[in-house]
């Protein structure tokens, strides 16, 4: 009788050097960390992060047209339109025109979209410190502004993050 072939056992851990150098592979796991906690985190809001984005930047800029916001998150209108509506459907965010432009409209939130705003701050806050807490500061310092230029340097392309289109 021929004795079977040896086989090869494949080491306990899996080799990884095609990847783990990959700065995009390692963005990607690191964001995949942070967002399943941030919707741990904030999940009893319903809001997802471009909303909460917005809304956050309402809330700093009331009254800027609804084409500043969007441009300033890098959202495309398409997106942000149909955003926006779930937010004003919510009571959170509201439009008014601008009498200087009766096509722009300037973007407001309600009182519950401040509550909400300054709610979701806290709680994030603390998702954030989990995070931080590994790093020193120059080292987030650093890190910010590394991701920064690589976003910035990318243009306004659509901001928003996949899976997140409302």
């Amino acid at each position: 009788m021929a004795k079977p072939a040896e086989v090869e056992v494949p080491p306990a851990t899996l080799r990884m050097s095609l990847v783990e150098d990959i700065l995009g592979y390692n963005l990607r796991r690191a964001a995949g960390v942070i967002l399943r906690d941030f919707a741990e985190t904030i999940g009893a809001y319903d809001i997802r992060p471009t909303q909460y984005a917005v809304l956050s930047l309402i809330a700093l800029n009331p009254g800027r047209k609804q084409t500043e916001v969007a441009e300033a998150l890098g959202i495309k209108r398409a997106n942000f339109v149909p955003l926006f509506d779930i937010l004003e459907a919510r009571g959170l965010a509201v439009r008014k025109p601008v009498p200087s432009d009766r096509r722009s409209y300037a973007l407001y939130l309600t009182d519950a979209g401040h509550v909400l705003v300054h709610e979701m701050r806290v709680k994030i806050v603390e998702h954030e410190a989990k995070f931080l807490a590994r790093m020193t500061d120059e080292e987030r310092t650093t890190m910010l502004s590394v991701l920064k230029r690589i976003w910035g340097d990318a243009g306004n392309q659509d901001a928003s993050w996949a899976g997140d289109e409302a």
